[in-house]
């Protein structure tokens, strides 16, 4: 079993206290580990296996009487053999949530601007709309230095607008 994903202290790529393992996300071509692999193949050739015995013990029986017992135990070797992919799905989503956030730690060390405070916004005082913009097709309200809002054409958001648009998950507006 895996320890659990802990958030690590943000560090730079050349850090020395930032070991490989923890930065595996900018080598691994794929998202599983050889041990999670032979895994799901040891499972899946396990419920093979119990479905076959199942299936062959099933054609021997002449009566469903017979047979029902057989059938129980290939459907049970039937769920095993699909947990053996599906484990081995899990885990590369797993590995790949956690990808995800260490590259975001990443990001936000190269780009402060993205994880300051001022950028994410404090929130707004109550009963002023600061410098909120949108555009027609947008359903977001943002701040105008929003890094979403660069070069798109932008018109200041009114007070009853912007209270009725949802607002932005990147400058916090």
């Amino acid at each position: 079993m895996n320890a659990p994903i802990r958030p690590r202290a943000r560090a730079h790529r050349g850090d020395a206290s930032v070991s490989d393992s923890e930065r595996r996300y900018l080598t691994a071509p794929v998202p599983w580990q050889r041990r999670e692999l032979v895994e799901s193949a040891v499972v899946a050739g396990v419920g093979l296996v119990v479905l076959t015995a199942g299936y062959l013990g099933s054609a021997r029986e002449e009566t469903l009487g017979d047979q029902i017992g057989w059938l129980i135990l290939a459907l049970v070797g039937l769920a095993v053999a699909l947990l053996g992919p599906a484990g081995f799905t899990t885990a590369g989503f797993r590995h790949i949530r956690r990808a995800v956030r260490e590259l975001t730690l990443d990001a936000a060390d190269h780009y402060p601007a993205i994880s300051s405070r001022s950028a994410r916004g404090t929130p707004l005082p109550a009963g002023t709309d600061g410098d909120l913009v949108t555009s027609d097709a947008m359903n977001r309200v943002h701040r105008s230095d929003c890094l979403l809002m660069r070069g798109k054409p932008a018109r200041p958001a009114a007070a009853r607008e912007a209270s009725a648009l949802k607002t932005c998950g990147v400058c916090g507006s």
